[in-house]
């Protein structure tokens, strides 16, 4: 329910678009919990707020706006989408180090670019796709550096390949590689026919792929 400035908290009643220019993006927070009646953060909310590091949800927030996030220099230790969000929108975290992403069943829709970075460090955590997600975008975790990718296996629009890509339920499309694994050389498994853009995005340990 309180923002934290300059050592100050304050209540935040409703967060609506480009809170930047009302606090500038260059300031000391670091920390944002969201009033429990919140059901969105609106796009841009807190683009290029420079240390934000932990965001404490409302248990009634349902969306996550554009670039809410991004843009951070803070170091988020974990960022958990909670299982009342529906969705998180184009580059909601852009552009942010994140140790570990959790996502809750009874999220729907992750859109394009919501976790991209080119920032993100090696770590040995799993990606864990739930049951409910029936939207991934386009480079939606380029750049996170999981070893592994898991789709629970009631997931109806996707599935994962040797823990290794992250396919639609035909295995035909590849829409993410988990970068962090660590191989120098994949090869694409039979049946997929297409890539999609950004899935090897980052693979900085890949130098062959047949």
């Amino acid at each position: 329910e309180t923002l934290t400035y300059n050592g100050q908290e304050y209540k935040v009643i409703d967060i609506g678009n480009n809170t930047t220019a009302i606090v500038n993006s260059d300031t000391t927070v670091q920390k944002v919990v969201l009033a429990n009646n919140m059901i969105a953060v609106s796009d841009y909310a807190f683009n290029t707020f420079k240390n934000i590091s932990s965001i404490e949800y409302s248990d009634n927030l349902m969306t996550i706006g554009a670039y809410a996030f991004a843009n951070s220099n803070g170091i988020y230790s974990n960022v958990t989408i909670n299982d009342n969000v529906r969705e998180v929108k184009y580059g909601a975290f852009e552009n942010t180090i994140i140790d570990e992403i959790t996502i809750e069943s009874g999220v729907r829709s992750i859109q394009e670019k919501a976790f991209y970075t080119q920032r993100g460090a090696f770590n040995d955590k799993t990606l864990t796709i739930p049951d409910s997600i029936d939207y991934i975008g386009m480079g939606a975790f380029s750049g996170y550096k999981a070893s592994k990718i898991v789709v629970d296996s009631a997931n109806e629009k996707y599935t994962s390949i040797e823990d290794l890509v992250l396919t639609d339920k035909a295995k035909t499309v590849i829409w993410q590689y988990a970068i962090g694994n660590g191989r120098t050389e994949y090869t694409v498994p039979a049946g997929i026919n297409n890539i999609a853009g950004y899935s090897f995005s980052q693979s900085d340990n890949l130098q062959k792929v047949v």
